[in-house]
């Protein structure tokens, strides 16, 4: 069922559907019936609702659905964890729209672009991994509002990750105190996780996920392929990897002379 295109008051409420069985994206309305109402998915922790997106352009936005906990107190130096459960719709309003995690520790967000007809049809997904030496970028760097007037046939995820001290640092020092190392991995693996958990319910394919990375985000699926001398579980089954910008050379003497600078 799709919202009806009608003139009707832009105050309406939001939308919101919990179905029986498995949570999925359906569209219904609270309240009036208005053209600018927009749906929400419905997970087994929160409820997303759409930021943007209509019948007309062909899709619908779900942003800055948390994917883990934020990472700040104890999980500052932690690996991802999953989020506890919400008890309000999220409207996209958890964090500014291009938060990152060079300027917010509580970063740890994903957006998902879906096509309007997306429930039960198990789309193709496409996760873009960004770039930007692990010191800066975030999940809004890239969108895809230009594949969609191409081809209206695939889900969108991006996420964000933890960049810099937080998310690279890795020495002995660092690690006898408590520390994860290479966090950003970390919460890169959480984020594949959540998809091949949650994507259905917007109309994804868990089990066809490509992975498309630029320099560091092309570094971290390699890593993703890698982890665990390959024999990790794997979270995607198709990867293009652009500009790699991954070189192992660092080793623990200059990390630990680069943690003892900064602690």
């Amino acid at each position: 069922m799709q919202i009806a295109d009608e003139v009707i008051p832009r105050h309406c409420s939001a939308v919101h559907v919990i179905s029986s069985g498995p949570p999925r994206l359906e569209w219904g309305l609270l309240g009036q019936r208005c053209s600018s109402a927009l749906p929400t998915v419905t997970l087994d922790y929160a409820t997303a609702q759409a930021t943007a997106g209509n019948t007309t352009v062909g899709y619908y936005k779900f942003q800055n659905i948390r994917y883990a906990k934020p990472p700040t107190g104890d999980l500052r130096f932690g690996a991802s964890e999953w989020p506890d459960v919400e008890t309000e719709i999220n409207t996209g309003n958890l964090a500014y729209t291009d938060v990152d995690c060079t300027t917010s520790e509580d970063c740890l967000f994903i957006d998902v672009w879906a096509p309007v007809d997306a429930v039960g049809h198990d789309l193709p997904v496409l996760v873009y991994n960004y770039g930007g030496r692990f010191k800066l970028g975030s999940k809004s760097v890239n969108t895809p509002e230009g594949r969609f007037e191409v081809s209206a046939d695939f889900i969108y995820v991006s996420y964000n990750y933890r960049h810099g001290l937080t998310g690279v640092a890795t020495d002995p020092t660092y690690q006898h105190e408590g520390g994860v190392s290479n966090i950003a991995v970390w919460d890169a693996t959480h984020a594949y996780e959540w998809v091949q958990k949650y994507i259905r319910n917007f109309g994804g394919n868990p089990s066809d996920v490509t992975a498309v990375g630029f320099s560091a985000g092309g570094s971290q699926i390699a890593v993703q392929m890698t982890r665990f001398g390959g024999r990790a579980p794997h979270l995607f089954q198709k990867a293009y990897i652009m500009s790699l910008g991954y070189l192992p050379s660092a080793g623990h003497h200059q990390a630990e002379v680069f943690w003892q600078n900064v602690s």
